[in-house]
């Protein structure tokens, strides 16, 4: 039985299509180019190798390459200009699919607070969630880091075996799988990994949860 629902916040709780998660990963190029003084390439090579051994950009840069600026690497990543990316329609489904859910819910993001406050604002759903439990609450650390699960379940009260978590990243997903949690992958392909489900959109979650709660 489903008794708490977890979501990541950028490309989840609203969809890829809209360009803002391509746009941050696009700054964190421009960051890496001045901070690493390489070309946009090698800055992407770097990246995609750093992710795999850290998980997150921002605690690759902290722990392989010196990067103290954390603060400036914050605030040139995330933009304050949402609505040039996120839309009506994306608020509409965000709201909707959290009203059919009807479940005590929290955030889990590598990214800072104040950008998953704005976006949650901006689509009119801040207060559908208890906590935002962002990259500082997780000591830079962050998804995939076993901490931030656990730390996030225990605040929230909530146990795995009834806790969904839903995340565009796979990498993200496996150590919420491995702890016991029903993983759910939005992304456009099949995650093909076992016990996690893959869907196109969080409004898709709605039929999932109801699946779960009739335990069938």
């Amino acid at each position: 039985m489903i008794q708490y629902l977890l979501l990541d916040l950028d490309n989840t709780v609203y969809p890829e299509s809209s360009g803002l998660g391509r746009f941050m990963g696009a700054r964190m190029g421009e960051f890496m180019v001045r901070h690493l003084d390489v070309s946009h390439e090698r800055a992407v090579e770097l990246r995609r190798s750093g992710l795999a051994r850290h998980g997150t950009t921002l605690k690759w840069l902290i722990q392989e390459h010196d990067l103290t600026e954390i603060e400036e690497f914050i605030e040139f990543v995330h933009p304050t200009n949402l609505g040039e990316f996120l839309t009506d329609e994306d608020r509409r489904a965000a709201q909707d699919t959290l009203d059919e859910i009807d479940l005590p819910a929290s955030i889990l993001t590598n990214a800072p607070k104040e950008h998953a406050e704005r976006v949650l604002r901006w689509l009119g759903i801040r207060g559908r969630f208890e906590h935002v439990f962002d990259i500082r609450f997780n000591s830079l650390a962050g998804k995939p880091a076993l901490s931030a699960y656990s730390r996030a379940l225990e605040n929230a009260g909530a146990e795995p075996g009834s806790t969904l978590f839903a995340d565009d990243v796979l990498q993200y997903l496996l150590p919420f799988r491995d702890l016991g949690g029903h993983a759910v992958h939005v992304a456009a392909e099949s995650a093909r990994e076992p016990g996690i489900s893959t869907i196109g959109s969080i409004a898709e979650l709605v039929s999932i949860i109801q699946h779960l709660r009739s335990g069938q």
